[in-house]
């Protein structure tokens, strides 16, 4: 059976895998896909493009009569977070293999007879000092594409995970990325409060962590720095609220967690993960060697550089907030910009 997103069907989305995969991928070849048994009932294909710090994301959906069902999603590593040189650039060596990257996008997205076609950029394109090379490249490539605020990121994710009518109950949803870190909290279709952190997986591992594992040295410089970094979040831990949690770090451990080795659409959706596993985690993957992290089991290969890092974060905010677990979404901006593209 179809499953839709939300907002556009009479159903919530249950269906895209966690970002990352759980084989090697390149931008050929999706983690997911399947086919529609009757075209005529599709009226429009899109394509949404998530270009952020770690990965460049895109899926395939179609709008059908019932609503928006997932047709293909796929990941590929852009280097984009650990190739921003000391003058703020992206060089011409990481600028020719995003190129290619969007090059290959634009004509699946023909192949595939994808009526729009649209890609957003995230923390590392907001940093990069010649994002606007960036732009024209995707330009060039046919793809409609623009650098997003941290703001409007919050905003797309909080849609994508509780769809037009939002969050039932107050809820606080965690986009802990790449590049940077997102906490909005809120009830209904718009958030009340949102506060994003310029730290992410890929940043922390990237300025901390100095060799493979990290030294006790480093360990603690990052803990230090992550509770310093995120310090003001624990202002919203007297309130009382549900945590969820979205993007690489959090679907990549549930997943580890779990041992999960073939990727059944939802089988992570709405799991919830302890704050005692996530710090038994932590432990683990912060003494492992870059080998030992991708030979885990469900580790997605995507993910094992900066896993560690991420986790680490996840443990610290979770103390921040004085929550006891996450619940886990296996959605994120991909698909707000999507339910955008259907508009």
């Amino acid at each position: 059976m179809d499953q839709h997103l939300p907002g556009f069907g009479e159903t919530g989305l249950h269906l895209h895998p966690p970002d990352g995969g759980f084989t090697d991928r390149n931008v050929g070849t999706p983690y997911y896909s399947k086919s529609i048994s009757n075209m005529e009932l599709v009226k429009m294909r899109v394509m949404a493009i998530d270009v952020g710090t770690n990965s460049t994301l895109h899926l395939v959906a179609d709008i059908t009569e019932k609503g928006i069902t997932l047709i293909e999603r796929g990941i590929v590593g852009n280097s984009l977070g650990i190739g921003i040189g000391s003058d703020g650039s992206l060089d011409a060596e990481l600028l020719n293999k995003n190129r290619e990257i969007l090059r290959l996008l634009a004509e699946k997205a023909h192949k595939m007879k994808c009526k729009r076609v649209g890609a957003v950029g995230t923390q590392a394109l907001r940093r990069a000092s010649n994002a606007d090379d960036f732009l024209n490249m995707a330009g060039k490539a046919g793809i409609s594409m623009r650098i997003i605020s941290n703001e409007e990121e919050a905003s797309l994710t909080w849609t994508s995970v509780f769809g037009s009518q939002g969050s039932d109950r107050l809820t606080g949803l965690l986009d802990l990325g790449g590049g940077s870190s997102e906490l909005v909290i809120g009830q209904g279709a718009s958030h009340e409060w949102m506060d994003s952190v310029s730290m992410g997986a890929v940043t922390l591992a990237r300025d901390f962590f100095h060799q493979d594992p990290p030294s006790s040295h480093d360990r603690n410089a990052a803990k230090n720095a992550v509770l310093d970094r995120f310090a003001d979040w624990c202002k919203q831990s007297e309130r009382s609220f549900k945590l969820t949690g979205v993007a690489g770090t959090v679907t990549a451990l549930a997943a580890i967690e779990q041992g999960i080795t073939e990727y059944i659409p939802g089988c992570l959706e709405g799991l919830k993960v302890s704050h005692d596993i996530i710090s038994k985690w932590r432990s683990k993957l912060l003494s492992f060697t870059l080998d030992q992290r991708r030979s885990i089991i469900g580790m997605p290969p995507a993910r094992a550089e900066s896993i560690h890092a991420g986790v680490l974060i996840l443990d610290a905010v979770l103390t921040i907030l004085d929550k006891d677990e996450i619940t886990v979404s296996e959605r994120g901006v991909i698909f707000g910009l999507a339910m955008k593209l259907a508009d």
